[in-house]
């Protein structure tokens, strides 16, 4: 019997792997936990690989649909992405963004990177933009952020004793 220190077990010897390289000539971790980690190492360079794929399709749509409505475009692909790849959540509820999450139909989640026009100026540009959760961006709309936190301390001010807030 060898004990695996990963899941705690006493298993049978034939369910570690060989190590001539340690002393006891066997694996710390048993079969089971050697596979699900490289499952899980591999699913996380998988993921990784593809998130810069993932967000080049989403920032080349994001601009062509902007352009189509007749928005300023005043930033690259590439700068989008790298602005991209620096942020992990919404940037107004700090929630964790999914750049892969969608609905089984293929559509957007509440979860989903969005691209926000702070001021909703008709021009695009690095310094006017932030990514935010399609949530957000939904509740936002066509305001400026000073008018939706306004809008937001409104909403408290009036409702906030109702819900204990």
């Amino acid at each position: 019997m060898v004990w695996c220190s990963k899941c705690n077990r006493d298993l049978d010897v034939s369910l570690f792997y060989i190590d001539k390289s340690v002393i006891s000539g066997h694996q710390r971790y048993c079969k089971d936990c050697v596979n699900k980690y490289k499952k899980e190492e591999y699913h996380n360079i998988f993921k990784t690989k593809n998130i810069i794929k993932r967000i080049r399709v989403w920032a080349t749509n994001t601009l062509s649909g902007h352009r189509r409505r007749g928005y300023i475009i005043n930033i690259t692909i590439n700068e989008l992405i790298n602005y991209a790849l620096s942020i992990q959540k919404c940037e107004i509820c700090n929630k964790e963004l999914d750049w892969f999450i969608q609905d089984g139909t293929g559509n957007a989640t509440l979860d989903t990177p969005s691209l926000d026009r702070i001021n909703n100026e008709l021009e695009i540009n690095i310094n006017n933009i932030q990514i935010v959760c399609k949530e957000c961006n939904s509740h936002k709309q066509g305001k400026t952020m000073k008018e939706f936190i306004l809008y937001c301390k409104h909403v408290i001010d009036i409702n906030g004793d109702i819900y204990g807030i």
